[in-house]
């Protein structure tokens, strides 16, 4: 079974409880498979960046094969900014966060089944690409000031490695959800003098577990997600927080994300 979904971002949680950690979020647009039914919870798998995890059915709509192609393919394209107040077919406002899919169906632009939109949406959308990693850093800035929240990936609230894959989905390049796979991509920058805009530096605990990441600026800057996302001072020992005059988050590596694929 497969489905979409049809509200502005779900929650996806651990255990099938909206008690449990929020894991992550599926925005509008993006397409799952079904793994396991616990009304009314369903396991799913984002299609998009393979995250598994609970969510409430009623935030999707079912995919039929062969019924609706106008969703069974890539996307028209994906809304730009950070948030967009987008008008259904009742008249109804319809937050749309950045990175949500829409799709052409028929005449009409729409989110899911039964979602289509009115008005200029059409100006807000485009087709990611790559150009470069200083248009990731202008990318993650658009998301300056947005709180920190554990699992999340909109303007609303979000964490390190939502701020990472948003801002990188933004621009063409798919990357995992979690920190922990997140470091296991792209190549090793040797010298943190070698580091360019849009590289991510990811840091650890005294233990050597990666807890923390950022992408790196010009003038020895980074931003990241600390409590909001913000922009701190950045060298070779990891992040100094100009205010309390200390170090936050010690420097483990910096690594450059060299192949851009192709978003669906």
């Amino acid at each position: 079974m497969f489905g979409i979904c049809s509200v502005p971002v779900a929650p996806v949680y651990a255990s099938p409880t909206d008690r449990s950690a929020m894991v992550s979020q599926i925005l509008a647009g993006e397409k799952i498979e079904v793994l396991e039914l616990e009304d009314p919870w369903i396991m799913v798998l984002n299609q998009n960046d393979h995250v598994r995890g609970w969510v409430d059915r009623k935030m999707f709509e079912e995919l039929f094969e062969g019924e609706d192609n106008a969703f069974a393919g890539k996307p028209t394209g994906v809304i730009k900014p950070p948030m967009y107040c987008a008008r259904d077919q009742y008249g109804r406002n319809f937050y749309l966060p950045g990175g949500s899919r829409l799709y052409q169906h028929g005449s009409s632009i729409a989110v899911a089944p039964g979602r289509n939109l009115e008005g200029d949406v059409r100006q807000h959308i485009f087709m990611p690409a790559y150009t470069s990693g200083k248009e990731i850093v202008t990318t993650a800035l658009l998301f300056n000031g947005a709180p920190y929240l554990r699992g999340g990936k909109t303007i609303f609230g979000m964490d390190n490695s939502g701020l990472i894959q948003i801002s990188c989905c933004l621009n063409g390049i798919r990357i995992p959800r979690s920190l922990e796979d997140q470091v296991e991509t792209g190549t090793v920058v040797s010298f943190n003098e070698e580091a360019q805009p849009g590289d991510i530096a990811f840091f650890e605990t005294a233990e050597g577990s990666i807890i923390h990441a950022g992408f790196v600026m010009d003038g020895g800057r980074i931003v990241h997600a600390y409590g909001e996302v913000r922009v701190d001072l950045f060298d070779h020992e990891g992040i100094f927080n100009k205010h309390t005059r200390q170090y936050t988050h010690k420097l483990r590596v910096i690594k450059r994300i060299h192949e851009p694929h192709v978003h669906n």
